[in-house]
């Protein structure tokens, strides 16, 4: 997420002094222990840490586009079905 924000920001010719993202999740592990069939992680929280001198809305715009097109925000927003080899 953070580089497809540098990589927009960068385009727009936005500077962005400072970028850290945080991210925070709220789980339940009793279906990884077998106990219900609860869904495993219930949600998950982006904290956009950003400096940039440039106006706050166009900052806010390159965050909102970046969600759009990054591939990681992609697969989090629709179910991607994975596939496993065992080599």
């Amino acid at each position: 997420f953070a580089s497809t924000i540098a990589t927009i920001a960068s385009h727009k010719k936005i500077k962005i002094d400072k970028l850290e993202i945080t991210a925070e999740s709220s789980f339940d592990l009793s279906k990884v222990l077998g106990l219900s069939k609860s869904p495993i992680v219930k949600e998950i929280v982006f904290l956009v840490h950003i400096k940039s001198k440039n106006n706050k809305k166009k900052v806010e715009g390159v965050i909102k586009e970046a969600e759009e097109r990054c591939p990681a925000m992609a697969c989090l927003k629709m179910p991607v079905k994975p596939k496993i080899k065992i080599c």
